[in-house]
């Protein structure tokens, strides 16, 4: 997504500030899913590694994986399908139930994250996002930075894109 720096809130498009006033929230950034565009508030942000972080939450948490795996996200999925039969029995339950395969992979690992059998396939999705980190100039993203941004992805993947209800489509942090 586009990224913008604003110094404040209070310089944020108007139904931005609104949310943010709903949600009575203080967010480093924010992403307007109406737009694609993440916004940072330089108010809030700390220093170089706070903003990269804020920026890979938000274009993580809130764009969803999709944006990181950009065209090879199929692929991914598809390869991690083909190549492991626990994420294919547990995904073909999925499909069933109206998922595409993709999608029905990705909502599998989120389910199974601390299952054996899938720990290599999640931590090569925490690869792909340390490379995105590390692009963002963040040399040394820890364990927990990476689970919080897979995790939050995963909430993309299980409400299927979809705002909830009430939702204007800005996302706080």
């Amino acid at each position: 997504p586009e990224t913008s720096v604003v110094q404040s809130i209070s310089d944020l498009p108007t139904n931005i500030q609104e949310q943010i006033t709903r949600d009575k929230a203080n967010p480093k950034g924010i992403f307007d899913s109406k737009t694609d565009t993440v916004y940072l508030i330089a108010d809030n942000i700390t220093d170089a590694r706070d903003a990269a972080i804020t920026i890979a939450h938000e274009a993580l948490g809130h764009y969803g994986i999709r944006a990181v795996l950009g065209s090879k996200y199929k692929g991914v999925m598809n390869n991690i399908y083909d190549t492991n039969p626990t994420v294919q029995r547990a995904a073909n339950v999925k499909i069933k139930q109206g998922l595409d395969k993709a999608t029905a992979v990705e909502e599998v690992l989120a389910d199974m994250q601390g299952d054996r059998a899938v720990q290599s396939v999640w931590q090569q999705l925490k690869n792909i996002i340390r490379q995105f980190l590390q692009r963002l100039g963040v040399t040394s993203p820890t364990d927990k930075e990476v689970n919080e941004l897979l995790g939050r992805a995963k909430d993309f993947v299980v409400k299927g894109g979809q705002k909830a209800a009430g939702e204007t489509g800005a996302k706080t942090v």
